[in-house]
């Protein structure tokens, strides 16, 4: 069987590149998981919509459209490295004797760009077919979502490294949960305050997320495979 690793030698930007590229695949091939997930999210939002009518204001869509995120992103979370770990990549790649974090990096990386493809003119769409759809917050708005999508992002990465090592659904399903709230939270802030300084704080979290996520991540990782 042709080695995943094969296709790389140690430079870094081959070995980000190729990851980058082979996120791509996985996710073109579980397609069908990505659109479920996509799809109870829109139905979601309209049913809830639909069933409210006229008592569902602006705050009240931001919520459910932060909560769905998460557990759209989770969802399908097993994409970003279970499938790696099915397929024997993971292995290939820690005995490759390259650093597993510049491959969490560039999985994650391109699992964020990915979702918020697919999410952002989704979420702007059904904004405008609620009626809350402003375009004089479009581009504080669309960032603020591309910041939730990222820290869920980091966050299920994070979920789903536990998972490999306990191999029970409820821990990465907790992990996620609990994760999630000060992301939950934060962007309430700023989305009620419309201001700068929350989505700084945003940033800042994004950044912590990314840090812990990867190291811990690989951590996981590696005792996965040696436990295996």
């Amino acid at each position: 069987m042709y080695s995943f690793t094969q296709k790389f030698g140690p430079n870094l930007k081959t070995v980000v590149l190729t990851v980058f590229s082979r996120q791509y695949h996985v996710v073109l091939s579980n397609k069908v998981l990505i659109l479920s997930g996509m799809f109870l999210f829109i139905t979601s939002l309209l049913v809830i919509s639909f069933m409210l009518q006229d008592n569902i204001n602006t705050e009240t869509q931001q919520v459910f459209e932060i909560l769905f995120i998460i557990y759209s992103v989770t969802l399908s979370s097993d994409l970003i490295i279970v499938e790696d770990n099915k397929n024997g990549v993971l292995e290939q790649f820690v005995l490759s004797g390259i650093m597993l974090e510049w491959f969490l990096l560039a999985k994650t990386s391109a699992s964020s760009l990915i979702y918020i493809l697919l999410y952002i003119p989704v979420l702007i769409l059904t904004e405008a077919a609620m009626g809350y759809f402003s375009i004089n917050d479009l581009c504080y708005s669309t960032l603020l979502k591309i910041l939730i999508i990222a820290n869920v992002v980091m966050s299920a990465a994070l979920s789903s490294s536990f998972l490999l090592s306990s191999q029970k659904r409820i821990s990465q399903i907790l992990i996620s949960m609990f994760s999630n709230i000060p992301v939950f939270i934060i962007s309430i802030l700023c989305y009620r305050s419309g201001t700068t300084p929350y989505m700084l704080l945003l940033v800042a979290m994004f950044l912590i997320n990314f840090t812990v996520s990867t190291i811990i991540s690989g951590y996981l990782i590696r005792v996965s495979i040696e436990e295996s």
